[in-house]
């Protein structure tokens, strides 16, 4: 048997002897004063009653078997100790045996029935053997319990400080996470301000071809009045007519500046506006490029978003510009006299659960070997000098982080087919 020196700490087994004959006790220190169990001998307490035997159970621990009597100072006595000992004192370790010379008052079977108890002897049938044999039992018992115990409390130490180790570490990864999603949000945002300063120069080429019109017009009215005669009717209708074209002007500064501001806050918008806008940003390079764009809707009502409004106009731009690229790229392969206007349709649907929007060009569609690719950023078919490969990254990212939508790709038989799905 495996030494038991590192589980129990005393150098002999505590044995309690309970009993109000003195003879008894005597006779029981004397036949076991030799034994030994696990290389260890036996340490004997006594006690000549119950309530004796209750004050040592109070003070002394470690004892791993009493040698109880039943009827002592009362009937009961000895099993108001054995109810002291697992009700009090909470003690289901300690091994009972009890030693009855009454077997008739307490009977085996109501003993064992009723009480936490672990073997029962009558005095009159116990010899030394038996009474070596029941120790020996006990003592294998008690030694198997506090064993278990033993490397349960083991256990859970383990368990407790992995438990901490466990809890530091996920506080840490916390940490890690919550910074990583910071520096990813930041990045995200850089990125999305990058894609809309892509377009910068561009917009500003859009914007001073678009002031080209309004500007020749004030020229003409501005030599007009001063060759006319300065009547008070060509001051008020030249005067409006300035102001018409400065108020054209000012939109046009207005709606640029509008849609390259970072976004702040969060609001609801309807998507059928918000494409419109970003149309009119987008009017003259359309015009330009021999494209007619066609939004397809029977009302208004019910397309509505919460999120960022400006990065849904990115995300619009961002489409519609590729659109205008493929178109471009794919009519220059052309004879100029085969060329034709090309269209880029805008349809809406929507259910009870989702709102999508599909945009559909005419430019010749995405080689099919390419097309789970185009989302990726930094993946541009145009070369370095003409596409970053940010574009539609950022409309893969924005619809899914900022909107919790999907982007869907495919190809028409003419053209190719961006899908925008919203859960409403």
């Amino acid at each position: 048997m495996r030494s038991s020196s590192h589980l129990y700490s005393e150098s002999k087994w505590k044995i309690l002897i309970v009993d109000d004959e003195p003879d008894v006790i005597a006779v029981t220190k004397l036949v076991l004063n030799d034994y030994t169990f696990d290389g260890k001998g036996l340490d004997f307490l006594q006690a000549n009653s119950g309530k004796e035997a209750i004050r040592i159970l109070d003070s002394e621990t470690n004892i791993a078997i009493i040698l109880l009597d039943v009827v002592m100072e009362t009937d009961s006595a000895g099993l108001d100790v054995v109810r002291h000992l697992r009700d009090n004192l909470k003690n289901h370790t300690t091994r009972i045996i009890i030693r009855t010379g009454q077997p008739g008052e307490f009977p085996e079977s109501q003993i064992i029935e009723n009480y936490e108890i672990n073997d029962y002897k009558v005095k009159t049938e116990l010899t030394e053997e038996h009474l070596k044999n029941s120790i020996t039992t006990a003592l294998r018992s008690y030694y198997d319990i506090i064993t278990i115990e033993y490397y349960k409390n083991h256990l859970e130490g383990l368990v407790t400080k992995k438990t901490l180790e466990l809890q530091e570490l996920n506080a840490e990864l916390a940490e890690k996470v919550e910074l990583e999603t910071k520096c990813r949000i930041q990045k995200e945002k850089m990125l999305i301000q990058q894609s809309k300063m892509a377009t910068v120069g561009e917009m500003l080429s859009i914007i001073a071809h678009q002031w080209n019109q309004p500007l020749s017009v004030m020229s003409i009215l501005a030599n007009e009045l001063r060759t006319q005669e300065p009547t008070s009717e060509n001051i008020i209708a030249t005067s409006e007519s300035f102001k018409k074209q400065i108020a054209y002007m000012s939109k046009t500064i207005r709606d640029f500046s509008q849609f390259f501001k970072p976004s702040k806050d969060k609001i609801v918008f309807n998507i059928i506006d918000a494409i419109n806008e970003t149309l009119t940003l987008l009017e003259y390079t359309i015009k330009q490029s021999n494209i007619v764009t066609k939004i397809d809707f029977d009302t208004k009502d019910g397309f509505d978003l919460y999120g960022y409004k400006n990065e849904f106009e990115q995300v619009v731009l961002n489409i519609i510009k590729n659109s205008i690229d493929a178109s471009l790229e794919q009519q220059s392969k052309l004879d100029p006299f085969d060329r034709t206007t090309q269209s880029i349709n805008i349809k809406f649907q929507k259910n009870s659960n989702f709102i999508s929007v599909i945009f559909i060009d005419e430019a010749g569609g995405i080689p099919e070997d390419i097309l789970e690719k185009i989302f990726d950023i930094y993946f541009t078919t145009k070369g370095e000098e003409k596409g970053t490969g940010i574009g539609l990254y950022m409309v893969k990212m924005i619809i899914e982080e900022s909107f919790g939508g999907l982007v869907k790709a495919s190809n028409t038989d003419n053209g190719a087919r961006i899908e925008l799905v919203f859960r409403i």
